[in-house]
């Protein structure tokens, strides 16, 4: 069944963020920002454990009130729904700790992660119910948004491309060794010259392991 609404950054942890002005943005909770370049490597995003709740923002002041079991009280006006969902990559934000959360009441921000939990159900063709699936979506976004008229208001639209499903990784899992066979000592292949990676529309993404994104 489609996604149904249900009624610290500063505080060490990784986020991840959205702004219609200036796009996506990262920090690891203590040493700032970095705007990230989202055409360059696809992300995982954890769709299928989507929290909601109710969440107020503004300066000095962030309030997240997840639900339990169902949707509390809102704790006062300034509260709006809000969603929290996971992001892995590597390439994005680094070896050391390739998580970062988004926790968000931003119109665009909660509509892009409703729009991937849809398409990533439609490619689920198992009994089990998406939601229950254990499975994220590895998503290329598009950095390119499309103005949109939200009421008396106005959002942007996120566009993206699902690669495929993949489990997210567990932050407890060590990546594999690889083992690496040395060259014979009698039959050195020669030399050639590096070949240039192909555009990021070219690349083929669909067998890629979560070690590489």
């Amino acid at each position: 069944m489609p996604f149904m609404d249900a009624i610290n950054e500063g505080s060490g942890v990784g986020y991840i963020k959205f702004s219609t002005e200036s796009g996506w943005v990262a920090g690891d909770g203590n040493e700032g920002e970095n705007f990230l370049q989202m055409q360059s490597a696809p992300i995982i995003i954890d769709v299928a454990k989507i929290t909601q709740g109710w969440l107020q923002l503004a300066p000095g002041i962030r309030d997240w009130q997840p639900f339990v079991a169902q949707p509390h009280p809102k704790p006062s006006e300034e509260h709006k729904v809000g969603f929290q969902c996971t992001f892995y990559s590597k390439k994005h934000f680094g070896e050391a700790d390739p998580y970062r959360e988004m926790t968000t009441n931003q119109y665009a921000s909660k509509q892009f992660l409703k729009d991937v939990y849809n398409e990533a159900e439609k490619m689920w063709d198992q009994k089990t119910p998406f939601a229950e699936s254990g499975m994220s979506a590895l998503v290329m976004i598009d950095p390119q948004t499309t103005p949109i008229k939200i009421g008396a208001g106005r959002s942007v639209k996120i566009s993206f491309t699902i690669q495929k499903l993949m489990p997210m990784p567990q932050k407890d899992e060590a990546p594999a060794p690889q083992p690496v066979a040395a060259p014979p000592v009698s039959a050195r292949p020669a030399a050639t010259a590096p070949t240039p990676p192909p555009a990021s529309n070219d690349v083929d993404f669909s067998n890629i392991s979560a070690d590489e994104i």
